[in-house]
Formats: structure tokens, sequence, C-alpha cells
């Protein structure tokens, strides 16, 4: 009895702690493709910034596909992602001003190609209780008063 319990105990140990291994191993890998993805994104942001307000679309697309890598941080502690994450951060806060400017500028001059180009970049990037969703639920439409 011994004999088939021992030859029977040694194969699932075997199998179970092989797939343990490929589980760690499938753990990494995804980690990897964050990381290579991130550097990727960080890259291109890096040009679409320097495209200015014209890019501020794509660059909110950017952003949010960043937001979900980075996800609930388990990536922190890896060099390279800290440096991005930070460069990200301020790059983030940096462009939701220039898109909070956008909107000013956009209601104060009834420009609906900037007002919506702001929602747009807010529904990509802003939670819905940003200072910008604030300042739009303040404007009042009236027929003949416009935007107060």
């Amino acid at each position: 009895m011994t004999t088939i319990k021992k030859r029977l105990s040694e194969p699932y140990n075997q199998m179970t702690m092989r797939t343990q291994q490929l589980g760690r191993l499938q753990k990494t890998c995804d980690v990897l493709r964050r990381v290579t993805r991130i550097q990727y994104l960080t890259k291109r942001l890096k040009q679409q910034l320097d495209g200015g307000i014209k890019e501020i679309t794509k660059t909110s697309q950017t952003f949010n596909e960043l937001q979900y890598l980075y996800g609930d941080g388990d990536l922190e502690g890896i060099e390279v992602i800290d440096k991005d994450l930070e460069w990200v951060r301020k790059a983030r806060a940096n462009m939701e001003v220039q898109a909070e400017q956008l909107l000013i500028q956009g209601l104060s001059s009834f420009n609906q190609n900037q007002v919506s180009t702001n929602f747009k970049f807010q529904i990509c990037v802003s939670e819905h209780d940003s200072p910008v969703w604030s300042r739009i639920g303040k404007c009042q439409f009236g027929p003949l008063t416009g935007v107060q």
C-alpha cells in the first residue's frame, strides 16, 4: 500500500509544483508585457505633448490607457516605471490645466469645437467630479443670456 501511495503521490506533487511554476511564469510575462507597453505609451505621449493642444484627444486616450496599465499599483518598485509614472502624472496635471483653459476659452467665445474637444479629453482622462465638470455644471444657458 505504501508503494502505491508513493507511486501516485510523486507525480501528483510534481504536477502541482509545475502548475504553480507555470502560474508564476504567466504573471511574470504579464508584468513584462505591461512594462513594455507603458514604455511605448510614454514615448508616444512625449511626442503627442510636443504637438500641443491640437493633439489633446489622442493624448487623453494615451493617458487613459496608461492609467489602465498602471492599474492597482502592482508595478510600483520597478525603477523604469516609477520614473515614467512621475513624469506622466506631471504631464497629465499640465494637460488638465490646458484643457480647462480651452474649455473657458470655448465657453466664452461660443466655440463648440473647443468645448467638445475638452469634453472628449475629460471623458477619457478625468473623473466626473473634476473641477472642469463642476465648472460646466455652473454654466447657465438661457435663450438670450448666453454663457454666464
